[in-house]
């Protein structure tokens, strides 16, 4: 069944919205996952070569902050391809495109976890590496 004009308008306006709040979550996993990476590779950058003990606790975090902004940035492309199957023109939902929508929020809640695993790693890097 068609959708009448106001309807349209509607559906048109929530999709909008969706896709706008989807940029800003991308965004957001990316910055913090990100940022997060940067402060460790500086963090570490820091300590001469002979302290290696804290270089081996924050090697952990920064492979999960790292890999949290490579599914980020795979989020971002599962999204891209998302909006391009669903076809709006028709009303009609590809299965294909289902499936990257899904395939988009398990790979942002993951890159979410690993930002809160490398922050646990990182947290524990220090309270272990810089015990007298």
């Amino acid at each position: 069944m068609p959708l009448d004009g106001n309807q349209w308008v509607l559906t048109l306006e929530i999709t909008k919205a969706t896709i706008s709040f989807s940029q800003a979550a991308i965004r957001s996993l990316v910055l913090i996952n990100g940022g997060a990476a940067i402060a460790v590779m500086t963090f570490i950058g820091g300590y001469p070569s002979e302290q290696k003990a804290i270089v081996l606790a924050l090697s952990g975090s920064l492979l999960y902050f790292s890999v949290g902004v490579a599914l980020a940035a795979f989020v971002g492309g599962c999204a891209y391809v998302t909006q391009f199957l669903y076809d709006g023109s028709t009303g009609k939902v590809s299965r294909w495109g289902v499936f990257f929508h899904i395939l988009a929020v398990i790979c942002a809640m993951i890159s979410l976890t690993l930002f809160v695993l490398g922050l646990l790693g990182a947290f524990w890097g220090f309270t272990g590496a810089l015990r007298p």
